[in-house]
């Protein structure tokens, strides 16, 4: 968590030009158990309802890529949908993110949501059997179907009480990997 943390700290060169509206990040390979496919049709539901926002996309490889690649540009996404492709350091991306988001169909141990987590980030989550041992639902993220997803982004984005209130919950957070083992 030390190095994550340190990592996070180190200048984002793009901040300015990238995060200047409510953002969102996932973080994964382009695999189809991340389902990051699924990315361009919700954010284009939730320009639908009028809200400005962007998505970053922070992954390389796997077979998805080009089919998440031309979604974006079927729903004309390009300035909302952004594939930052692999980073030798996400966290500086992820730390200036309002929410990571989770669409994974599932995941043993799902690491960027403990990354998420160690940075203070709130989680936006699909339901997956692994997932409530590390999210506690509606304290430090939220779980839900990723068919419900472009409702829970617009909540997220019109209700600051909400990122508020999970913030809150998570900006004492600290991994311990001995208390997890035990």
């Amino acid at each position: 968590s030390d190095y994550i943390i340190k990592k996070s700290l180190e200048t984002n060169d793009r901040k300015n030009e990238l995060f200047n509206c409510f953002s969102l990040v996932s973080v994964g390979r382009m695999d189809p158990v991340k389902q990051f496919n699924l990315i361009p049709k919700i954010a284009s539901k939730v320009i639908e309802s009028g809200l400005k926002f962007k998505w970053f996309i922070i992954g390389d490889g796997g077979v998805e890529k080009e089919i998440i690649k031309e979604e974006i540009r079927k729903f004309n996404l390009d300035d909302t949908v952004i594939m930052l492709g692999a980073l030798e350091n996400p966290y500086n991306y992820m730390v200036n993110s309002n929410l990571l988001v989770c669409l994974s169909s599932s995941e043993a141990c799902p690491n960027v949501i403990n990354e998420a987590r160690i940075l203070h980030i709130p989680i936006l989550t699909n339901n997956f059997g692994s997932v409530y041992e590390y999210v506690e639902n509606n304290y430090n993220g939220v779980i839900i179907d990723n068919s419900e997803m472009a409702d829970f982004i617009i909540k997220f984005i019109t209700d600051q009480s909400l990122i508020d209130s999970i913030k809150d919950n998570i900006k004492d957070f600290v991994y311990d990997n001995d208390y997890i083992i035990k």
